[in-house]
């Protein structure tokens, strides 16, 4: 929510923000499911050479599925979803260099999905989650 006061009697605007999240501290439900802490990763398992870092939350998912993005700035980024048997889902694209996106699966039949993340076309990482 956000709200702006004026006064007409020679006060400055006012502007403020009212932000409502849960007893973790959560603004999106399921936040607090996504750990701080990551293990070491193999040399097979690096970040991608453009350095595109995806993180899926919660995971499996219902609703709607949480997607942290972050990746050198500039260019879009175009991401889609696929299915197991390769057939496409969902498309969406930014063109933030940091951002948590909240795309709604709850349409998605249950199973296996992958993210992809595509820059020029090519893709540059892809993260597994499971639709319940």
């Amino acid at each position: 929510m956000a709200g702006e006061v004026r006064d007409t009697v020679n006060a400055p605007r006012q502007q403020g923000w009212l932000l409502k999240v849960d007893e973790y501290g959560c603004l999106v439900p399921g936040c607090e499911l996504v750990s701080g802490v990551e293990e070491p990763k193999s040399s097979d398992d690096s970040e991608s050479s453009d350095g595109c870092t995806l993180l899926l939350y919660p995971n499996p998912v219902s609703a709607a599925l949480q997607v942290y993005f972050f990746a050198p700035a500039g260019g879009e980024h175009h991401f889609r979803i696929l299915d197991a048997q390769g057939r496409e889902w969902r498309r969406f694209s930014t063109r933030l260099s940091e951002v948590t996106l909240l795309v709604e699966v709850g349409g998605l039949p249950g199973g296996v999905y992958y993210l992809q993340c595509l820059r020029e076309r090519q893709v540059v990482r892809v993260e597994g989650f499971v639709k319940r």
